[in-house]
């Protein structure tokens, strides 16, 4: 797939590759009230590597499945960012069950929309911004779940909160982290499972309140 660089709405499974210059955006839809939806599938033996940023937004659910990779060699990942674009709505979800992510930079999971990232398998890479759990405004809210598979993120860690706090639930694999931050807001910790490895100095920064689920 060498096309557009926007996919709004219906049904998409990729088992090939896209490519190309400019950011890519996955699209629910610009709507009032509630968003389009919309679904996105990486297959096995799929490949994303966009040369620039990625948007999930307008309330699109976005599969990541075993053998399939999203590579970006230059930039980030946003789920519920719109860079301050109106009209959409709705919660974005990113549901990684397998494969691999990489990036050079941060993924960012909710801002100006809602944005959750589900990991039950696969390998989760990020490079110096880490996993940011944040809020531009009250409904963007971001949250992150690790029931599966590893995430790496050995200098940056996770964000837990701009405007409104994130949320991260840990109830499985492994989690290799340089630090723990909450940049404002009230963020949540479910740490119900898992192995948490602290890469380098780990650090955590400012009071984060955790619940401790597992036995």
């Amino acid at each position: 797939y060498t096309g557009g660089n926007t996919v709004t709405a219906g049904t998409l499974a990729i088992s090939g590759s896209i490519t190309g210059a400019g950011a890519k955006y996955f699209s629910g839809g610009q709507t009032t009230g509630a968003a389009a939806g919309g679904t996105v599938t990486l297959l096995s033996g799929a490949t994303l590597t966009p040369d620039q940023f990625a948007q999930i937004i307008g309330g699109l659910t976005f599969n990541i499945n075993a053998g399939a990779s999203y590579i970006n060699s230059v930039n980030n990942l946003h789920v519920g960012y719109t860079g301050g674009a109106t009209g959409y709505s709705g919660m974005n979800t990113v549901n990684m069950t397998g494969g691999t992510v990489t990036l050079p930079q941060q993924l960012t999971v909710g801002a100006h929309e809602s944005g959750t990232f589900n990991q039950s398998g696969g390998t989760l890479t990020t490079g110096s911004g880490g996993v940011i759990l944040r809020g531009f405004s009250p409904v963007g809210t971001g949250t992150y779940t690790l029931s599966g598979g590893i995430l790496k993120s050995s200098s940056a860690g996770i964000n837990l909160g701009d405007q409104a706090g994130g949320i991260w639930t840990f109830t499985g694999g492994t989690a290799e982290l340089g630090r723990l931050i909450v940049t404002n807001g009230t963020p949540t910790v479910n740490f119900g499972g898992g192995t948490l490895k602290a890469m380098a100095d780990f650090t955590v920064a400012n009071t984060i309140p955790m619940t401790l689920t597992g036995t």
